[in-house]
């Protein structure tokens, strides 16, 4: 029993010293976009998030479900004959609805990564690239896409679970977490700050401007 123990640490030993060549980084790791053309997957990300999905994968679908199960037209239908079951109770929130959360948060995500890595370089994350005119005018479409793309997540966000606005009224209550970076830390992940009704629908409006 000894001898093959001696055997696998005398192999384990001249693995390691044989393969510390193989195991050398010889790449630097890269920043997730390197030009304008490239960040142009930002946003084609986030639409893909946010209307591509199948079945209740697809948070605009999702949305456009729930407000319908939830609308007073709804006991036009014959729910018997519905397997979906649609519960209009909006204090016992089915499945489907739970789920947006998750896959709107998820395009917010990614609205905020792409934000961050411009807001890092003070706007101008490819200097390489902005001598010309074009690229300059895409990089700033791409950022206003992002801009639109999260007032819109948000917006569905909202309008399923938060209040509406009301114009001279106090809009204190908490309704949503409130993320316009992305957590780089696990307490920032698990406990993020809560925005009120006032402060959501600033944001939807200043991200739409």
């Amino acid at each position: 029993m000894k001898t093959i123990r001696y055997i696998f640490i005398i192999a384990a030993l001249s693995c390691a010293a044989g393969c510390s060549d193989y195991f050398e980084l010889e790449r630097e790791p890269q920043k997730p976009w390197n030009s304008v053309a490239e960040f142009e997957r930002a946003p084609i990300g986030i639409y893909w998030a946010l209307f591509t999905p199948a079945f209740w994968e697809n948070p605009y679908a999702n949305w456009h479900a729930v407000k319908t199960a939830m609308g007073d037209d709804v006991d036009l239908w014959d729910l018997t004959q519905n397997e979906t079951g649609w519960d209009r109770n909006t204090a016992n929130f089915n499945p489907y609805t739970n789920r947006n959360v998750r896959l709107l948060y998820r395009a917010i995500s990614g609205c905020n990564s792409a934000l961050d890595f411009v807001n890092a370089s003070n706007g101008n994350p490819f200097p390489e690239d902005l001598p010309t005119e074009d690229n300059k005018l895409n990089l700033d479409r791409i950022v206003g896409e992002l801009h639109f793309t999260r007032a819109y997540a948000y917006w569905l966000l909202q309008t399923m679970y938060g209040h509406p606005y009301v114009p001279g009224g106090d809009n204190a209550a908490i309704d949503l977490p409130l993320i316009t970076t992305f957590p780089t830390s696990k307490p920032q992940a698990m406990q993020p700050p809560m925005g009120t009704t006032a402060q959501v629908w600033n944001l939807i409006t200043k991200d739409l401007e």
